[in-house]
């Protein structure tokens, strides 16, 4: 769950579908299991309302298990895909999409197909997109960050998180053959 690659390609939407299905029953199961069942078996407890029950602890775990669900099946794609992968890591420059304000500070996102990350990037980064929200083609700025390819599968490293303090840019510009990717 918490590696530090994500991948940029796509999975197949029926994997996708139920793994996130399959987190949500299963926080449905729990939520169950120990929500509403166990207040039902204490007899010092004022009763309330089973529909009531259901209701909450559906709306309440349904949704936390479909995210857990859902990150943990872009992580074993990601496993699966790179079990014991011998190809080479390389370093490549991915044009930055759309750059955001958060309380941690600014971040940027290079618009992958796969699973979605925030890179961190420096306030003087931040200056140098010059506060822009969506940026268009022809890209003008890249980040560079490691990929390593197996099949048509590609992952990247997150990059180390940048802080406040840091002196130097984090952000290069973008090649001619990448502009207009």
């Amino acid at each position: 769950m918490f590696a530090p690659t994500i991948l940029v390609t796509p999975i197949s939407p029926f994997v996708w579908w139920i793994g996130t299905l399959g987190g949500a029953a299963a926080g449905t199961r729990v939520g169950y299991q120990f929500g509403i069942r166990q207040p039902l078996l204490r007899a010092d407890r004022e009763p309330v309302s089973w529909r009531a029950q259901v209701i909450l602890f559906v709306a309440l775990t349904m949704p936390f298990g479909a995210f857990i669900g859902n990150r943990a099946v872009w992580r074993e794609s990601s496993i699966l895909l790179f079990w014991n992968s011998a190809a080479p890591i390389s370093t490549l420059r991915f044009p930055i999409r759309e750059v955001r304000q958060t309380r941690a500070g600014a971040v940027v996102s290079i618009g992958s197909a796969g699973e979605q990350a925030l890179f961190s990037i420096t306030p003087k980064d931040m200056l140098l997109l010059e506060g822009s929200r969506f940026l268009h083609r022809p890209w003008k700025h890249c980040l560079r960050l490691r990929r390593q390819v197996e099949g048509d599968a590609v992952r990247v490293w997150l990059s180390p998180h940048a802080r406040q303090t840091t002196p130097g840019r984090t952000i290069v510009p973008c090649p001619a053959d990448v502009a207009w990717i």
